[in-house]
């Protein structure tokens, strides 16, 4: 009798777990190991018997009420909540949003002309000539006197850069910085040409403690290509410089380009890129969309690259759309590329390249900055005036280095004030400029 009523329970007991969705998965207190006819294993129980129909569809009724019952407890929850991380970099985001906001609602048209061009320290100086000024070779400034204080409040300049006739020694640098920097309401760009190599205004001056680096085209592996550009931020940081207008990414086998192959190219830049980042220094990757080395400067011919953009896109275009992402600006290069382009303009001046190629087809969003405007390949072929405009209205975010400051801020200037230059197309440059500025800490 009480085996009977034994049996009666184990058969009661496999159809209630059946019924509950448990089959394949009994209780671990009665599991045993056997073997089947084959030698195989398998784990169960040795009461188990086939489900009925009935437990079957008991079984997938259940099952459906459970997963029915599964997006109302999900509601009930409500949506996960953001990452500490995820928080912080929106509160940040919101600061920028912010600032950039209230400095741009409280500047003038004038201020806000000014923000868009990176001059000359020496351009500040009105007793000097433009020749004098665009002269890399003969003296320049190296103290901040009241004459540069007046004219850097008349123009109100985004930034200005230091070359080699700038510098005398270290304090003396670090000082005419600082002083220009207390001198100018909104706090300014301060760049240097840095790449290493020969390109190196610091390194090759006569400051103390600065030892020359190779150039990034000497440079064969990522690491090394990471730790040049932290390297070289980090000196040019400590002297109040804030911009780099590096790394060049040019492609070709020229001694001075990067590499032949585009990506390693990008690689390289990329890494470069980096170590400028890790050290606080903003970076201007250059010369967009890429040279060819026929250009003339010092006897006014311009570079031409003769690919079509389809060619450009496999070669000299990929290093910056690679690293769109990772460079604070791009400089536009004084480049004709006849095969992309029917405007007859350079890339520093063409919308096709700037606009419709860059900015729409790449999607770059940061700042775009031209070459040197004061250069002989700009001057000898083009004039002054309509040159800076031209470059602005293709969608250049900052002129760099105008020939002559007065003549190209007020072309710009007067090309705002009739319209040719909309209002919203400053603010869209100079919203650009002011966020950067915000990022990288200048403006707080």
């Amino acid at each position: 009798m009480r085996s009977k009523i034994t049996a009666a329970a184990a058969v009661l007991s496999a159809i209630v777990l059946t019924a509950c969705g448990n089959i394949g998965r009994p209780d671990p207190t009665t599991i045993t190991r056997i073997n089947d006819d084959k030698g195989a294993k398998s784990y169960g129980n040795e009461t188990d018997k086939e489900p009925t129909k009935e437990q079957d569809k008991k079984a997938v009724t259940t099952t459906a009420a459970a997963e029915e019952k599964q997006p109302e407890e999900a509601k009930k929850e409500g949506p996960a909540k953001p990452s500490e991380d995820t928080q912080a970099a929106a509160a940040e985001q919101q600061r920028i949003d912010t600032l950039v906001k209230k400095t741009m609602g409280s500047m003038t048209t004038e201020q806000k002309v000014g923000q868009l061009f990176i001059i000359r320290a020496d351009a500040l100086e009105t007793d000097f000539s433009n020749v004098i000024v665009n002269d890399d070779n003969t003296y320049g400034v190296t103290l901040t006197d009241e004459q540069m204080t007046y004219n850097l409040g008349i123009y109100q300049v985004g930034g200005i850069t230091v070359s080699g006739k700038n510098i005398v020694d270290d304090e003396q640098l670090k000082t005419l910085i600082s002083d220009l920097q207390a001198a100018s309401e909104i706090p300014l760009f301060v760049a240097a040409n840095e790449e290493g190599g020969e390109n190196s205004v610091l390194a090759g001056s006569s400051l103390t403690g600065i030892k020359s680096f190779e150039s990034i085209a000497a440079i064969k592996d990522e690491e090394s290509a990471k730790a040049l550009g932290s390297d070289i931020g980090t000196y040019l940081s400590g002297y109040g410089i804030n911009v780099d207008l590096a790394p060049c990414a040019d492609v070709g086998s020229e001694g001075y380009m990067i590499s032949s192959d585009p990506n390693t190219a990008a690689d390289l830049v990329g890494a470069e890129l980096e170590g400028f980042s890790s050290s606080g220094v903003i970076t201007v990757m250059k010369h967009f969309p890429g040279g060819s080395a026929e250009a003339d400067d010092e006897n006014g011919v311009l570079d031409t690259n003769s690919m079509t953009w389809a060619q450009l896109l496999e070669s000299s275009v990929v290093p910056y759309k690679v690293n769109l992402e990772k460079t604070d600006m791009i400089m536009a290069g004084h480049i004709l590329c006849p095969k992309v382009t029917d405007d007859g303009l350079p890339a520093s001046m063409s919308a096709q390249l700037l606009t419709d190629k860059l900015r729409n087809e790449l999607g770059y969003e940061g700042v775009i900055i031209t070459d040197n405007m004061g250069s002989a390949d700009i001057t000898t072929n083009y004039f002054l005036d309509e040159s800076v405009v031209d470059a602005i209205e293709a969608g250049a975010d900052m002129i760099l280095t105008p020939y002559d400051l007065a003549k190209s801020y007020n072309a710009v200037l007067a090309a705002v004030e009739s319209g040719d230059i909309s209002a919203q197309r400053l603010d869209e440059s100079v919203e650009r400029i002011i966020r950067l500025k915000a990022e990288k800490g200048l403006i707080r």
